[in-house]
């Protein structure tokens, strides 16, 4: 079946990072505040998350261990992309033998 999406919390998304028109090395991004309404809006569909959630699945399965995964999406094409996994080390430490239960 489809795996459900259990909880979705805002980010307090505060900066961005936006590409620029200076091609200068070091200076094509340039970071500026968001606007409230982007500051009130979630930053992934629900297809999305869906997404990052199966290729995070596959990668940790892939390490055979818990992974911290930074991602990013393209302002310009809208793509996701997975730009760096590693091995977690903080939550999986702490929480083990911890058991949650969902209603669906």
């Amino acid at each position: 079946g489809e795996h459900p999406i259990v909880k979705k919390t805002f980010g307090s998304k505060l900066i961005k990072m936006i590409y620029s028109n200076n091609q200068e090395i070091g200076k094509q991004v340039d970071i500026i505040d968001t606007s409230e309404e982007e500051r009130n809006t979630f930053s992934l569909n629900e297809e999305e998350i869906k997404e990052l959630a199966k290729q995070a699945m596959i990668i940790e399965k892939h390490y055979q261990r818990p992974m911290d995964i930074e991602w990013a999406k393209d302002g310009i094409d809208g793509k996701l992309y997975i730009v760096q996994a590693r091995p977690e080390t903080v939550c999986s430490q702490t929480e083990q033998n911890v058991i949650e239960r969902y209603e669906l």
